[in-house]
């Protein structure tokens, strides 16, 4: 399973990358929206862990292309966005994305998240 992990904290992405490739997936990191679409339009992706508080394009632009078929690589990708704000019930947001996670995660919520992912390919 490839999953690309965006967060603009370097901190962040080190701990869901390790956790990531603790349980084998591959991983690939983007600091901001603008890179994480670069990535979306070069290779596809199984999952995106998206934060969505970015600095410049914020994740709920990434979400929108990647939901309004603007990426056609990653056309059925799985979107888990995360905040360390509390989410307000955004439903136009929430129709569009397969969990929303508030930080901080906890280890075993992101595992057993991603195993059910991996099981069902």
């Amino acid at each position: 399973m490839k999953v690309l992990v965006v967060d603009d904290e370097p901190d962040v992405r080190h701990v869901f990358s390790f956790i990531l490739q603790h349980i084998g997936c591959e991983v690939a990191e983007a600091r901001n929206g603008t890179l994480a679409l670069e990535a979306l339009e070069r290779e596809s992706f199984d999952v995106i862990l998206l934060d969505l508080r970015l600095p410049g394009v914020n994740g709920r632009e990434v979400v929108y292309k990647l939901r309004h078929a603007e990426l056609p690589l990653n056309k059925g990708i799985k979107i888990i966005t995360t905040s360390a704000n509390e989410l307000r019930a955004d439903d136009e947001l929430h129709a569009f994305v397969d969990k929303v996670l508030c930080k901080p995660i906890e280890v075993k919520v992101l595992k057993e998240i991603m195993q059910a992912y991996i099981d069902s390919v």
